[in-house]
């Protein structure tokens, strides 16, 4: 947010941006390593996590719409448009 206040307005989306990556890394890692355990698939804790995950469609589409405002916002301050 210190780029977003010194001026920088694509700094939100670039941002959000890097959270999801990080939020899709921690959710194919939480899928790998709960997909190892086996041995109760018919318990409902056991049974979700046997599940392929969702995507974490809120994140990227608010990564999505900062990406959109950030792009709108810095055509329209470059000079010569």
């Amino acid at each position: 947010m210190h780029a977003r206040l010194a001026g920088d307005p694509g700094a939100p989306a670039r941002y959000a941006e890097q959270v999801a990556v990080l939020v899709e890394a921690h959710r194919r890692n939480r899928a790998a390593y709960y997909g190892q355990e086996r041995r109760w698939p018919l318990h409902p804790f056991w049974a979700r996590r046997q599940q392929p995950p969702q995507p974490p469609a809120p994140l990227r589409a608010r990564a999505e719409r900062g990406r959109e405002a950030g792009t709108a916002s810095d055509q329209s301050s470059s000079p010569g448009r």
